[in-house]
């Protein structure tokens, strides 16, 4: 697992001094890292809490000089970005109650694996406000063995400080943004290089459903009987008489978190663990070296990733085919998933960007069709008072866009509790009133079936109806497409072509940011980009409370850190500080 959090000077000064080593513990167990540290003259333990305070105020190791610019006034400073890597419970019990060293340094070298991927790829810093690549990072690694409830819980602390090195040797402000975009993957990575590595190792593993792995040979019973944390916050919400809501369990996690404690002898709780263990009939796995490594074929697996990335967008990364190839482990290195990936003949790349000759034809003959259908039909009559004067402006435009149009294929980007459904009856009744057949179509059933019972008219999923062979009907015909960031791009190709035969203007109602596709997901949002006629819905009326809508509407325009600013001035947030709580 891996979890991710920025942090502030106090925080991190605080944070990484307590710990459940003892003082001299904590400097065997830590580790300056990374080019960066290198340049600062910072290398192996940190055994010095002047420099590491030095280093988290943005300041050379000596403190002189200061490297990266202070915050704006009444912001506080940020140290750094904390990634936590956590072993499966599973790694923790076997190389910390059994005491295999050999595990501790498999999950060590996974950290390590990732860490080198994350200063060659996503290492940024800003120059003249432009986000800029750098191949350096500076990292403060803490390598711990407990939680709070002394419960072992095998896991590393990485400290990616807030200074990086430009190509001119100027030192700047860390960017995080690509950390935290790719946080999930990072996870999938440290996983798949730990798996890889405890099978190398001997061990046998069980992968879940979900992507994680085990090792083979612990209950889940046994497993849980070394995670006190959940039971917890479980007996806590008994006793009060409380719901099990995400509310009460937050509530619970600071009622029942207990203080942080020092210098433990490490010795009785070692005995301790053994014990519970005993109790719990325990009996830990024995590696085996000769176990065969679970391993995917990667030729197969790239492909696959290949097809399910190509048919969401014509041009995808690296990223993309990397997180569907490792959402479980592979039983292979990191190093090999990427030799696999270049030597892939279909692949064409550009830069970090990567596409396959067939997504690309298919994306401009979807755009060809469209544009070609532009000002091809008469406009559906209707009267000023047809229109319900409950609408709002964004929605009696949105309506009239439709009903003007000369365009075979016009829009709707709506946002999330826009009214849709009200919009689109009111269209539904004015285009009846003049002739014109109106069906309903959607990417899942689920949709077609919402769409059917709001709207009143029949529906059917968008792969039933392109399987339909139906001569041309005489009469014109409108076609609502909901959900159109579902599309696959082979089912808006293909809706496109029969709208063209059937003499059907196509309604595509939806919004790219909100929903990903089944199959695919950019092509409406491919069409908008490249003239598709279209209205926005564009009034938030879903939130009643103003606070909340105001937080919705700057998300919406991609202003999260404004969202969540405005959310606390209101106090609608709340925070778990203590990170390792956050995993629980």
């Amino acid at each position: 697992m891996l979890t991710i959090a920025t942090m502030t000077p106090a925080k991190a000064g605080s944070y990484y001094k307590e710990n459940y080593y003892a003082e001299e513990e904590q400097v065997e167990f830590s580790q300056w890292w990374g080019k960066g540290a290198t340049a600062l003259g910072l290398s192996e333990k940190i055994s010095d809490g002047k420099i590491f305070q030095n280093i988290l105020q943005g300041k050379t190791a000596d403190g002189q000089t200061q490297l990266r610019q202070a915050p704006p006034k009444g912001k506080e400073a940020i140290a750094g970005t904390d990634l936590t890597f956590s072993a499966p419970k599973s790694v923790s019990i076997a190389a910390l109650v059994n005491q295999d060293q050999d595990l501790i340094e498999a999950h060590n070298q996974a950290v390590e694996r990732v860490l080198s991927l994350i200063e060659g790829r996503y290492g940024e810093t800003r120059v003249n406000k432009q986000h800029t690549p750098v191949k350096n990072i500076c990292v403060a690694k803490f390598l711990h063995d407990t939680n709070r409830e002394l419960n072992p819980n095998l896991h590393t602390h990485c400290l990616v400080m807030n200074m990086a090195q430009d190509a001119s040797g100027i030192w700047r402000s860390a960017a995080n943004r690509l950390l935290y975009q790719h946080r999930i993957l990072l996870g999938k990575l440290y996983r798949n290089e730990l798996a890889q590595a405890v099978q190398n190792l001997g061990y046998e593993i069980e992968v879940r459903a979900d992507g994680l792995f085990e090792l083979k040979g612990y209950t889940r019973e046994q497993v849980e009987g070394f995670s006190d944390r959940h039971q917890q916050i479980l007996e806590y919400l008994k006793t009060e008489g409380l719901e099990d809501t995400n509310e009460n369990r937050i509530k619970a996690l600071f009622e029942t978190r207990k203080i942080k404690q020092h210098d433990v002898d490490r010795q009785a709780l070692l005995a301790e663990w053994q014990t519970t263990a005993e109790g719990l009939d325990i009996e830990h796995p024995t590696p085996y070296p000769g176990n065969a490594v679970l391993e995917k074929n990667l030729t197969v697996l790239v492909e696959q990733a290949i097809r399910h990335s190509e048919e969401r967008t014509a041009i995808f990364t690296r990223e993309d085919l990397e997180a569907f190839i490792v959402a479980e482990p592979t039983g292979h290195s990191f190093e090999e998933i990427e030799a696999t990936i270049n030597a892939n003949p279909r692949l064409i790349r550009r830069g970090r960007r990567l596409a396959i000759e067939e997504s690309l034809a298919r994306e401009k003959a979807t755009i060809t069709l469209m544009q070609a259908g532009q000002g091809q039909l008469e406009p559906i009559p209707m009267t000023k008072t047809q229109l319900p004067k409950a609408l709002t402006k964004s929605q009696a435009e949105a309506v009239n866009h439709t009903l003007c149009s000369q365009d075979r294929v016009v829009g709707w980007v709506g946002v999330a509790g826009a009214g849709k459904t009200f919009t689109l009856n009111t269209l539904v009744k004015i285009a009846q009133a003049q002739g014109i057949e109106v069906s309903g179509f959607a990417p899942d059933a689920s949709s077609a079936e919402v769409l059917g019972d709001e709207v009143g008219i029949g529906t059917d999923t968008v792969a039933y109806h392109l399987l339909q062979q139906n001569e041309p009907p005489e009469k014109r015909q409108l076609w609502l497409i909901d959900e159109a960031g579902k599309l696959s791009a082979q089912e808006a190709y293909q809706l496109l072509l029969k709208s063209s035969q059937q003499n059907a203007q196509v309604l595509l109602v939806g919004d790219p940011k909100q929903l990903t596709a089944v199959n695919a997901g950019a092509p409406f949002k491919s069409l908008i980009d490249n003239g598709l006629s279209a209205s926005h819905l564009k009034d938030f009326l879903r939130q009643k409370d103003s606070i909340i809508a105001r937080a919705v509407q700057l998300t919406y325009h991609n202003l999260g850190g404004e969202a969540i600013a405005w959310l606390q001035k209101h106090g609608k947030v709340s925070e778990t500080p203590d990170i390792e709580d956050r995993t629980q």
